[in-house]
Order: structure tokens, then C-alpha cells, then sequence
């Protein structure tokens, strides 16, 4: 009796692969920019750190490398009605109607974090049906190298 529950279960996770947007039916165009990291709030104090240490966190470096992602759906299903975006901390980025010629933009944030593995460098679009099953999706992932792929496949390198 186990073996066939394990069956059962291993069958509904293959399954439940959601398949990839083909890539003529979104476009995504990045916007690349150079943003200052806001500084440690001057009104806390830790007490294990010296002045220097509280004005480097406070006035830290210089501009960094900021991501957004322009991404605009080309071609829709007929049952594709909705879109939500989903960051690797499973938090929402993204729900709407979907549309043809709709775009909406992804805030991935800063490089350096998302390569370091402090913010969320894993995102999920799916595109959902009136009954919420999700039909396909838009898979966008930063390795630890710097290297952006969408649905598995290099876009560039950060």
C-alpha cells in the first residue's frame, strides 16, 4: 500500500511542472541602472560597533548595479486570463489582468544581493486560468555568478 501512495505522489509532482511560455509570446527588456543603497538609519545605535563601522554602514559605497525588468505579453491563450508573479521568497511581485500589449514592471533590485543570495533572485510568472489552474509560465533566475536566464536560457550576465 505505501509503494502505490509513493507512485500516486511522484506522478502528481511530475505533473505539476507548470511548462514554459513559449519565447515569441512575452518580451522582456531590462532596464539596467546605477542606484545608492539606502544607508544604515543614523538614529539606531549598536554599541559593539565603533563610529567608523556606523559611518561606513550609514554612508556605504557608492552607486550600485539596480535591475528592472520591463516584461509585455505578445500572444495569449485563449484561457490565459490572469498574471502573478512570484518572487523565491513566495512573496506576490505581480497580479493582474492579462493582456495582450499589457506590460508591467518587475523591481529585481540590486545585483550584488540577488548574486549574494541576500534578496530574492528567483521569480515565477504564470499565467493563470479564470479557475486560477496555472497554464504556463515565465521563469527568470540570477545564478550566483551573475548569470540571468529566462526559462533556462542565458539573457546575460550581470
Amino acid at each position: 500500500m505505501p509503494v502505490s501512495i509513493l507512485c500516486a505522489l511522484i506522478s502528481f509532482i511530475w505533473q505539476a511542472e507548470v511548462p514554459y511560455k513559449p519565447n515569441d509570446e512575452f518580451q522582456l527588456e531590462m532596464e539596467y541602472k546605477f542606484k545608492q543603497k539606502p544607508g544604515a538609519d543614523h538614529l539606531t545605535l549598536d554599541f559593539t560597533e565603533t563610529i567608523q563601522e556606523h559611518q561606513k554602514k550609514q554612508y556605504s559605497g557608492g552607486p550600485l548595479p539596480y535591475l528592472i525588468v520591463n516584461f509585455k505579453t505578445l500572444k495569449l491563450s485563449a484561457e490565459e486570463v490572469r498574471v502573478r508573479g512570484i518572487n523565491s521568497e513566495g512573496n506576490m511581485v505581480v497580479t493582474k489582468k492579462a493582456e495582450v500589449g499589457s506590460t508591467f514592471k518587475l523591481d529585481l533590485g540590486y545585483t550584488d544581493d540577488m548574486k549574494d543570495r541576500v534578496t530574492s533572485h528567483e521569480f515565477n510568472i504564470y499565467f493563470l486560468s479564470a479557475k486560477k489552474k496555472e497554464l504556463s509560465r515565465v521563469h527568470l533566475f540570477v545564478q550566483e555568478d551573475g548569470t540571468f536566464l529566462v526559462n533556462g536560457e542565458i539573457r546575460g550576465k550581470f
